[in-house]
């Protein structure tokens, strides 16, 4: 998948779902680094899997080896996303039960 490509395709998300339940395997696995998670505000250690551009999993160093291609980030601080946890639905307009089912299907 090249970066023009469009991160919601059905097919491309379906893979990274399934590559993080662990019945498929990731395109790359980021090994040995740590992640910053602002939203609890620490940094700890984690393997990070991706299916084309997408992060399937971020979950506890040394759990999953299962990928095509391996990149050893000993030592780097990772920071996936950067997406805010607080939001304000009523700004988008619609009950939350409409909010729900237009921004979970994305992630």
């Amino acid at each position: 998948m090249n970066e023009e490509e469009d991160l919601n395709d059905a097919e491309l998300r379906d893979r990274a779902v399934a590559a993080a339940r662990g019945s498929e395997p990731f395109d790359r696995l980021i090994v040995g680094a740590s992640v910053a998670d602002p939203a609890v505000g620490d940094v700890r250690p984690a393997d990070m899997g991706l299916v084309g551009p997408r992060i399937a999993s971020v979950h506890p160093q040394g759990t999953r080896t299962d990928a095509s291609g391996l990149f050893h980030a000993t030592g780097i601080v990772l920071t996936p996303g950067l997406i805010g946890s607080h939001i304000h639905i009523e700004s988008s307009m619609v009950v939350p039960a409409t909010h729900a089912a237009t921004v979970l299907p994305r992630g």
